[in-house]
């Protein structure tokens, strides 16, 4: 066998595989992306936009925007992240201060959220409805 014919032999080999670290890679970015924007409507108690990120088969949005109605995030903090072999799902345990407006009592929740990648239109979305603030 050839020097060349070798080469082309491996270059057909890894490609696939690189192929597929580039996608992994992509796709975590692509992650890091929601999450920092997901983080950031939530601090500012933007919950339009923090719902938006919500999978429309869990719930829909307008439900979605109900879950806050009356509430104020004080501070929202990601504890933890497990992220699946095959990085299409990440598991969050997550934190968060909040008040209810009728009331100025800072309260603090601890609640776990699912993301997960749907590969179909190349994004990241919330698998987990928000959690009850009272």
């Amino acid at each position: 066998m050839t020097k060349m014919l070798r080469r082309w032999i491996l270059l057909f080999v890894c490609l696939p595989l690189g192929c597929a670290a580039l996608s992994d890679q992509y796709k975590m970015e692509e992650y890091g992306r929601t999450v920092d924007s997901y983080e950031t409507a939530m601090r500012v108690s933007s919950f339009r936009a923090a719902c938006q990120y919500v999978d429309p088969t869990v719930m829909s949005r307008q439900e979605c925007i109900q879950c806050y109605d009356n509430v104020k995030i004080a501070n929202y903090n990601i504890l933890s992240a497990e992220v699946s072999d095959d990085n299409n799902e990440v598991d969050l345990t997550v934190e968060a201060s909040y008040f209810l407006l009728n009331r100025y009592v800072v309260k603090e929740i601890q609640f776990e959220q699912s993301w997960h990648y749907q590969e179909a239109s190349k994004r990241w979305m919330l698998k987990t409805s928000p959690p009850k603030f009272d």
